[in-house]
């Protein structure tokens, strides 16, 4: 069952439910911009990519749902930026983060916490900051085992080999 048709059968009716994909050009955006702002439009569903820069919707948005954890803390912050907005008529919204049971779907919204953490550090000029996602294995290894994905653990502990390396290399520069 698709969003759409689990929100339909909710109640809401279809008219109240877009795309930002299909609109397709400058003129299509505007205007459904144009109908979110106006409150013709309830519900706007897009990929980050799409809904990021010069979409100006935030009028009367109440909440954001983020279905996926995206790569990169600049994401979010992308995301977020559509409702935490000044022109939003809302005093207060509602932002909700989802986890999928079996997935990696929490290892990957501690990481881009962990991330956004080391780049605060960064740009405050801590230098006593040595990498990014530096942390237990164990919790690696577990969430490998709770995906139900036998690749996972494969795929978890290449990626701390080339963290490792990628620490050995930025030691050894001086930085």
């Amino acid at each position: 069952m698709t969003i759409r048709t689990k929100l339909v059968a909710a109640g809401i009716p279809p008219r109240e439910i877009a795309f930002i994909h299909n609109a397709e050009t400058d003129t299509a955006k505007k205007n459904l911009f144009d109908s979110v702002n106006a409150g013709r439009v309830r519900i706007l569903l897009g990929s980050t990519e799409k809904m990021g820069a010069g979409t100006n919707v935030q009028r009367r948005l109440v909440a954001l749902h983020h279905l996926d954890a995206p790569w990169r803390p600049r994401d979010i912050e992308q995301r977020e930026g559509r409702i935490l907005r000044q022109g939003n008529t809302n005093k207060e919204v509602q932002i909700y983060r989802y986890v999928t049971e079996g997935s990696f779907d929490a290892y990957m919204w501690q990481c881009l916490e962990t991330k956004a953490r080391f780049i605060h550090q960064v740009m405050r000029g801590e230098t006593s900051v040595r990498a990014v996602c530096e942390g237990p294995d164990f919790r690696r290894d577990d969430l490998a085992r709770r995906s139900n994905d036998p690749t996972a653990g494969k795929v978890s502990r290449f990626r701390d080999s080339k963290q490792g390396q990628e620490r050995r290399i930025w030691s050894a520069s001086g930085r």
